[in-house]
């Protein structure tokens, strides 16, 4: 698919982060693709494009899912929103390992807090933060119950960054619960496409105007100067 893509249009950039059902045995395919030119892997990493610089980071707080690869605590002292009954994974090269104890394999990685403390952000007004799970409390971040389950140490960093734009995904749901699939906090404009079986999910976007954005699914969305999602209200 990539290929036939890079066929279409040779100048075309592909940028990618894993998501929390990957496992982090999916880096290093990430690397092959990249050699082949074929995608830009933003995981902890920085790209530009033209005047604008792309950051990106794949973890999430903890699920009630399996795999654990991508998951991390949210800030120190952070409390999993979410619990597993069953073995908590990680996926290497040779299998799925056992977490026998998921606890101390949190406190023993950085939290989703210290790893977007170290994004090499320049100038704000000119960044795009490519992150999987969406900021806590938004109209991106909500499941089939209503219920909020984003990242409260990722909001507090759009709060004080204030990139120009961030992407995300993991809540599929949220856009078709919440009523929309962007939203702002302060300056930043909140992206989250969500995802169904049935097709895919795109959001046009020019950087140059974030005003107006459209969802190949649920059309146009007009971004009003004041609108802000601070308080957390629905739509």
């Amino acid at each position: 698919m990539l290929q036939a893509w890079k066929r279409a249009r040779p100048a075309l950039r592909i940028f990618a982060i894993p998501g929390n059902d990957d496992c982090q045995t999916i880096l290093p395919a990430l690397v092959q693709l990249e050699e082949k030119g074929l995608i830009e892997n933003l995981h902890q990493r920085r790209a530009t494009l033209g005047d604008y610089a792309f950051v990106g980071l794949a973890f999430v707080p903890p699920t009630p899912f399996a795999i654990k690869d991508f998951e991390r605590r949210d800030f120190v002292g952070a409390a999993p929103r979410s619990t597993r009954g069953g073995p908590c994974v990680l996926g290497t090269s040779e299998g799925f390992e056992i977490l026998e104890d998921f606890p101390a394999f949190l406190d023993s990685q950085p939290t989703i807090e210290e790893e977007l403390s170290r994004l090499p952000v320049g100038d704000p007004r000119r960044t795009i933060a490519v992150i999987h799970c969406p900021p806590y409390r938004t109209r991106c971040d909500v499941l089939y119950n209503g219920q909020h389950i984003g990242s409260e140490a990722l909001r507090r960093w759009i709060e004080r960054v204030q990139p120009l734009l961030t992407l995300h995904g993991h809540i599929h749901e949220s856009p078709h619960i919440s009523g929309a699939f962007c939203d702002r906090l302060g300056a930043t404009t909140i992206v989250n496409p969500g995802c169904d079986a049935q097709r895919p999910h795109l959001v046009f976007i020019t950087l140059e105007d974030l005003s107006a954005l459209e969802h190949s699914v649920y059309g146009k969305f007009e971004i009003t100067a004041n609108a802000d999602c601070s308080a957390g209200t629905e739509p």
